[in-house]
């Protein structure tokens, strides 16, 4: 969020985003090798989770955020490791 006031004492929770580099495999396939961008402190912040219909299937989202300090660069395309999970840059 554009603008905010960060509360470092706030950013207790130690991140990973990575980006990803593409290589053909044996079946000319693109396979991600994923790689560092940023490891920085961050507050993991809950927003109420929806639920959809996509493809004939229920589907349903986790509402999860990270808030960090201003890094350029960041885009939806990279993702976020907290411990053992993984999550999406969706926006």
């Amino acid at each position: 969020r554009a603008g905010c006031v960060v509360d470092i004492a706030k950013l207790d929770r130690y991140i990973t985003i990575q980006q990803a580099t593409y290589t053909q495999d044996e079946v000319n396939e693109a396979v991600p090798t994923w790689t560092t961008f940023i490891s920085c402190f961050a507050q993991r912040l809950s927003r109420p989770g929806r639920e959809f219909i996509q493809s004939a299937r229920n589907v349903s989202e986790a509402g999860v955020y990270f808030l960090i300090r201003h890094q350029d660069g960041i885009t939806a395309q990279m993702r976020v490791l907290d411990g053992s999970q993984t999550f999406e840059i969706l926006d």
